[in-house]
């Protein structure tokens, strides 16, 4: 069985980490790229020491077209508001994007700005499929941005 490639960008925070557990241990998935902007060029180890011993590298910067060429799906656990961007950049690589943000996940601009500020991206607010599997298996499964679901 094939596996799926998939590359965090955002790795070295909470959730991105949390991510790469769930990935290295994960039977269908391979780990592709490991992205965080901060802390580029460090060793995996270093910035995350319970990785240590499981991951070998460095913590990559953040190049699109590296990171598409990589990758069959990207997650992308950057905070709300610096996701956008990204999430549409790599959408229209042909990238399957997974946004852990707010950025992709409400249906309406205006309930987006009220709590948010102006969105980065507005033209492509709205194209993303909730990503909760009972609510929208058959959007989900065709989606290129998946808006997935805060606080499950």
């Amino acid at each position: 069985m094939k596996k799926i490639r998939v590359s965090i960008v955002g790795a070295t925070g909470y959730t991105g980490a949390e991510l790469l557990r769930i990935v290295l241990n994960h039977p269908s998935l391979e780990l592709g790229k490991i992205v965080g902007q901060s802390k580029a060029g460090m060793r995996v180890e270093e910035v995350l020491p319970s990785f240590a011993g499981l991951i070998q590298g460095t913590i990559e910067h953040y190049d699109p077209d590296a990171i598409a060429a990589a990758s069959d799906a990207v997650f992308c656990a950057l905070p709300h508001k610096a996701s956008a961007p990204i999430v549409a950049e790599l959408s229209s690589k042909g990238v399957v994007v997974f946004d852990l943000s707010a950025d992709f996940r409400l249906r309406e601009l205006s309930v987006y700005e009220q709590w948010y500020g102006p969105h980065a991206v507005p033209e492509r607010f709205g194209s993303a499929a909730y990503g909760l599997v009972e609510l929208g298996r058959e959007a989900i499964r065709e989606a290129s941005i998946v808006a997935v679901p805060g606080c499950y």
